[in-house]
């Protein structure tokens, strides 16, 4: 996973964990560092005082600020999160090495209470994660293992803990692209998970801990493999250790629900990659058990209000899959734009006899800028072959701020100042090939298009040959190989 990708996901956690936004770095007229006396200041007027620093940027007082709060505090939960917080603002603003230390300092403060309170144990896994994501970009990430060995080891009386840090350490190795150690990780924690299971068929903690480490063998396997379906077997495998009935027998207790449906979920999410219909069948299943297990259970799972807006999502999903599936080898849908940029109008017969990609995308999402580098390749590679790459958006009242350079909402924009905007957009990008700029969306209804970027491939008899959603590398590769083949056929 790409460093920058990591850091906004890392940023996003924190975000949604603690409740508040990320500050930008000091300003330059914040006042100098005060020397914070802890004195008899209560735990809540020390929290206020960190907060206004961090609200005033002012992270050289919220430091000392904190720190003041730990010593007159060293057993608060609220403090460590706090400093978690603060932790996650140094990282956002760009000051790496104050932010490990402070994450550093939280891990070390919160381990020794993270064995009797849910929520340190909480804020450990998240600082632990911070700490390894800010050593990953600074290189320096066999230190973060380090923090994380330590907490482990003062916690070893406690397994069910143990076994929770082992997994954050493992998804800690899974992001830096240490593949092989996380898979001795995970190999050898399932085995002794396993082996828990034989003396304990029955124990929800074990169950759970099988579960979690099958998913992330499931994550490690997809990661090593371009095929979606050689990770399937590890998500079946989990989702037999919660059986129907043991699940229903433990229905009333909430982390065994939120496991098994978290499961069944990403079972159906890998199925569809593979082949909707499956995924759609095993939808109606889980529909289905889900109905078996709630029937009479007062109160309801927390989590159930989101699981129904999972399977709605996921219906949708499947039903825009299987439309795709049914388009392929049928014949495309003539593209009649409002308007060309970016390059001459392509009349529908100057397409007869060539290999089409048709790029669904939009100049304000972030995933379609995502695929431009291979949009780029491939046009130098393949159109003198045959390959002709249009690009469909719409009327989205984006202008093009030539200070910022890059794309703005206008409440009102003419669609002649939007086709200029349009053509800046594509000098400051490189991209050489037509925008065909929709003023209906008849085209997108015909592609099933629900979500952007979406890649349409044509054969030179005007046939849809594959359509793929999304940025991800998985689907570039497949795209270029089935360039390929339909330019030689």
């Amino acid at each position: 996973m790409p460093r920058s990708t990591w850091q906004t996901m890392l940023g996003v956690l924190c975000f949604i964990s603690l409740g508040l936004g990320a500050l930008p770095a000091r300003g330059q007229d914040a006042a100098p560092p005060q020397e914070s006396a802890t004195g008899d200041k209560t735990e809540a007027e020390h929290l206020a005082e960190i907060q206004k620093y961090i609200a005033a940027q002012d992270f050289d007082n919220a430091l000392l600020a904190w720190r003041g709060a730990v010593a007159g505090h060293p057993s608060s939960t609220d403090i460590f999160n706090s400093g978690l917080l603060l932790a996650t603002n140094l990282m956002r603003g760009g000051q790496l090495e104050l932010a490990s230390t402070v994450a550093t300092e939280v891990v070390q403060g919160v381990t020794p209470l993270a064995a009797d309170d849910a929520n340190a144990l909480r804020i450990l896994t998240l600082s632990l994660s911070l700490n390894s994501g800010v050593a990953l970009q600074m290189e320096k990430f066999d230190s973060a293992l380090a923090l994380h060995d330590e907490s482990i080891e003062q916690l070893t009386a406690h397994p069910a803990i143990v076994d929770e840090l082992l997994r954050t350490k493992a998804l800690a190795l899974y992001r830096a692209q240490r593949l092989e150690a996380m898979r001795e990780l995970v190999n050898e924690e399932l085995a002794k998970a396993k082996l828990r299971l034989n003396d304990a068929s029955s124990d929800p903690e074990t169950r759970i801990s099988i579960v979690e480490w099958l998913k992330l063998k499931s994550s490690l396997i997809a990661a090593s493999n371009s095929d979606p379906s050689e990770s399937l077997p590890s998500l079946n495998e989990a989702d037999a250790v919660l059986d129907l009935q043991w699940v229903w027998n433990h229905r009333g207790v909430d982390n065994v629900f939120a496991a098994w449906t978290n499961v069944r979920i990403r079972k159906i999410n890998t199925e569809l990659q593979i082949e909707p219909l499956a995924a759609r069948d095993t939808l109606e299943k889980f529909r289905t058990d889900l109905e078996y297990v709630l029937d009479g259970l007062k109160p309801t799972p927390a989590s159930a209000p989101v699981i129904e807006r999972s399977i709605a999502a996921l219906e949708q999903r499947i039903n825009v899959a299987l439309k795709h599936v049914t388009l392929i080898g049928e014949p495309s849908m003539p593209i009649l734009p409002a308007a060309w940029v970016n390059g001459d109008a392509i009349p529908p017969a100057d397409l007869k006899g060539k290999v089409v990609l048709i790029d669904f995308w939009a100049v304000w999402c972030g995933p379609c800028i995502a695929t431009f580098p291979h949009l780029r390749e491939w046009n130098e590679q393949y159109a003198e072959q045959g390959l002709v790459t249009v690009g469909v958006t719409r009327y989205y009242k984006y202008d093009w701020d030539e200070a910022a350079q890059r794309p703005v909402a206008k409440g009102e924009l003419s669609a002649e100042a939007e086709h200029r905007a349009l053509e800046e957009f594509a000098r400051f990008h490189e991209l050489k090939h037509v925008f065909a700029v929709m003023d209906d969306t008849q085209l997108q209804e015909f592609y099933g298009v629900t979500g952007i970027p979406q890649a349409v491939l044509i054969d030179r008899e005007g046939r849809v040959r594959m359509i793929k959603v999304g940025s991800g590398e998985d689907n570039a590769r497949a795209l270029d190989a089935m360039i390929q083949q339909l330019l030689a056929e």
